[in-house]
């Protein structure tokens, strides 16, 4: 079993990431740069509502409904048809509004937190 993450002493953190308590040297950082790139969160997470609606309407047991409305369209069932339409339809509706909130809500977090951090290096004392 691994121990967590946050219990882990800072020699051994150091050792695993070839790294020293001083920090990384100039040259060995501007490789870890050209090689990881900058130590940056991914902006381009955000989804746009059409994404999220589109999201909704990839849901496997969704499309079995709509499947179904059609089968009850074709064998004129007028009323199942409708009646599965409506849930359908209501189902989608429910699902986008939580979803869009919620995506709306996370962008609202991620442009309220900023994040900083101090790096160690050595010519910096």
């Amino acid at each position: 079993m691994t121990p967590e993450y946050w219990s882990v002493p800072a020699e051994l953190v150091t050792t695993q990431l070839q790294s020293a308590p001083d920090g990384l040297s100039a040259p060995e950082a501007a490789a870890r740069l050209e090689r990881y790139g900058p130590n940056a969160l991914d902006a381009s997470r955000s989804r746009t509502w059409l994404h999220v609606l589109a999201n909704q309407l990839r849901s496997p047991l969704l499309l079995l409904l709509v499947f179904a409305a059609m089968a009850s369209g074709l064998t004129q069932e007028w009323f199942d048809a409708g009646m599965v339409l409506v849930i359908v339809v209501t189902t989608v509706a429910i699902g986008f509004a939580r979803e869009y909130s919620a995506e709306t809500a996370a962008q609202a977090l991620r442009a309220r937190v900023r994040v900083r951090a101090r790096a160690v290096r050595p010519f910096w004392r």
